[in-house]
């Protein structure tokens, strides 16, 4: 069982170093670990927090795009839409390059604005589940 780490502040050093001890980790299932995790994190953030929830029938509008989580070892991240879209996409040829005349992807200020509304909640999951994959790696006794 993971145990709580309470009331915890990270700056990006601290962040740093808690990268680099992850990569040279003795225990090489720990950065496997730490992916799912994080991937744990951001399908909760999905399920639960995300607000509103994605409208297929909204998809021109930028809202109804599929949310789907994602992660590497050392973030949490949502993809949204598909590569499948991009074949079809306008497109100009200029010269040896490739230019969209329009905007990649619509803003999707929904997903932020969950985020800073649940900032919270999202942090303290984070950390239970960051104890709970490091856990494994320390003798409990």
């Amino acid at each position: 069982m993971a145990k709580p780490f309470g009331q915890v502040v990270l700056d990006r050093d601290d962040l740093r170093q808690f990268n680099r001890a992850i990569r040279n980790a003795a225990d090489t299932g720990l950065p496997k670990r730490m992916g799912q995790a994080n991937k744990k994190v951001g399908a909760k953030f999905i399920s639960e927090w995300l607000d509103p929830k994605p409208a297929p029938a909204a998809v021109g509008e930028g809202g109804g795009a599929a949310v789907r989580p994602s992660a590497s070892k050392r973030e949490v991240l949502l993809r949204v839409g598909g590569k499948h879209r991009a074949a079809h996409s306008p497109q100009m040829q200029w010269g040896k390059r490739v230019v969209r005349p329009f905007s990649r992807a619509p803003k999707r200020p929904y997903i932020r604005g969950s985020v800073d509304r649940h900032e919270r909640e999202i942090r303290d999951f984070w950390l239970e589940a960051v104890a709970e994959a490091m856990a494994p790696a320390f003798h409990d006794t």
